[in-house]
């Protein structure tokens, strides 16, 4: 039985991989508890530097791995090196920060009593990670647990094996071996994994409903598990915004990996004083952005990685037309091309759609589709929180779906903005407090991004 990986620009079959069944993938298990019995008994500094003769290994095959992640998910091959630096940054952060993170900490003492927390390691930590930021993803659970002395199993997306791969290589091959071993499982045998017991920890990056069923199952054997989740993104343009870096900085954080990113920009709420002159400037944003061969260094959006995505944003596209949004551009696959892409503009292979003045709650406003659309709509008065009514936004049916809060002002800012998830504190160029709901806030000012575009911003600091 083969796993066959597809290539979205062309469909072509890029490789076929045989899946690991009953006595590999009880070999592999067996083979991470034995590294890990090993490997928990090197101290912190020499653990570390192991870790980074892993990390070298990505060095020296930075361009190969970002290749194959253009090859495997469609991401342009100027974005997927920029994944490649992201992935660079992380492992360093991690690195620089082990000692101190892996400290024991020293509690009030009381005669007769030395009180002291010890991070100690778990065992095996099972990650499955997705396909949209196969690096990214997987080097937030791979490099801090190996750093805290476990043994990883990771099991990347059908999308994305070669990505696993190249994890295994890299860490795999030191010494303890198996510290990092890739999976490739079928959906069942992913799941039953979960219920072994050598397993001490589950890593898990996807959607709300597979999350939800990795966490009943963790739960059954009363082990931790951490979970990234989809979002449903808002960003907010306050009336003192800078309208061109708004607009630049938005459509980016839209389009960019071809919408495919956890915190991608899905809503978007523009103060009436400026709502017009977004929507026409973003509109001749968007015509910009070229669909063509992720490999070509021209190319600014690439095909979505999943074919069913296409149907799946027709349909959403047709719902908000229906209930009142206008379509300002595409909308519809782009059918003359072999790939998995998404038109906006019926003159040329451009890129995205868009729609505006959306009513009601529509299913694009609900778990996150991993796809390039855009719903804008206008606020009346940022004197006031944000309300349901004013803008077409449920927030009882949206809580909790918000990774991140994009905003977008100069020195103004209005009162508490009421978005989905945890509350926050924001200290704006005035330090006014304001707070925003959400797990995640980014202000969008000139004067702090010095020239860093929205999602490069969020591959150094997501999370």
């Amino acid at each position: 039985m083969y796993l066959k990986v597809i290539n979205p620009y062309d469909q072509k079959l890029l490789i076929e991989l045989p899946f690991d069944r009953g006595k590999e993938i009880e070999g592999k298990v067996a083979g991470a508890r034995k590294a890990y019995e090993r490997w928990r008994r090197l101290s912190l500094e020499e653990r570390a530097r192991r870790v980074e003769q892993g990390v070298k290994y990505f060095r020296d095959h930075a361009d190969e791995i970002a290749r194959d992640i253009t090859l495997q998910m469609g991401k342009p091959l100027t974005q997927a090196r920029n994944e490649v630096k992201g992935f660079f940054h992380r492992a360093e952060y991690m690195l620089s920060i082990a000692k101190e993170t892996l400290a024991p900490e020293i509690l009030p003492g009381k005669p007769g009593f030395h009180l002291r927390i010890e991070h100690a390691p778990l065992g095996v930590v099972y990650n499955i990670a997705p396909w949209n930021y196969p690096l990214l993803t997987a080097v937030n659970v791979v490099v801090p647990a190996l750093l805290a002395g476990n043994s990883v199993l990771l099991k990347h997306s059908p999308l994305t094996p070669l990505i696993g791969r190249h994890f295994e290589a890299a860490f795999g091959e030191l010494d303890p071996p198996n510290l990092v071993t890739s999976l490739i499982l079928t959906d069942r045998d992913a799941s039953q994994l979960i219920g072994d017991p050598r397993i001490n920890y589950i890593a898990f990056t996807g959607s709300v409903a597979t999350g939800t069923k990795v966490y009943q199952q963790a739960a059954k054997r009363l082990i931790d598990a951490g979970l990234e989740l989809g979002g449903k993104d808002p960003a907010y343009v306050a009336a003192d915004a800078d309208l061109d870096f708004a607009v630049e900085n938005i459509v980016d954080g839209a389009c960019y990996n071809a919408g495919q990113s956890c915190c991608a920009v899905e809503r978007v709420y523009i103060h009436q004083t400026l709502y017009k002159n977004f929507i026409e400037r973003a509109r001749e944003v968007m015509k910009q952005y070229q669909l063509g061969n992720p490999i070509d260094e021209k190319t600014t959006l690439g095909p979505l990685a999943r074919r069913e995505a296409l149907p799946f944003l027709e349909n959403q596209v047709k719902e908000g037309v229906r209930r009142g949004a206008r379509l300002l551009l595409g909308g519809k696959r782009v059918k003359e091309m072999k790939g998995n892409f998404f038109r906006a503009d019926p003159a040329g292979r451009r890129s995205e759609s868009c729609q505006s003045d959306a009513r009601g709650e529509l299913r694009s406003a609900r778990p996150c589709p991993l796809g390039q659309r855009r719903r804008r709509g206008a606020r009346p008065d940022e004197r006031e929180p944000l309300r349901p009514h004013r803008f077409h936004l449920d927030t009882r049916s949206d809580a909790g779906r918000a990774h991140c809060a994009g905003v977008g002002g100069g020195d103004r800012f209005p009162k508490p903005l009421r978005l989905p998830r945890s509350l926050l504190t924001l200290d704006r160029s005035k330090r006014k407090r304001n707070r925003l709901d959400a797990l995640t806030v980014w202000v969008l000012s000139p004067d702090e991004t010095e020239g860093d575009s929205f999602q490069d911003r969020e591959i150094t600091r997501h999370r």
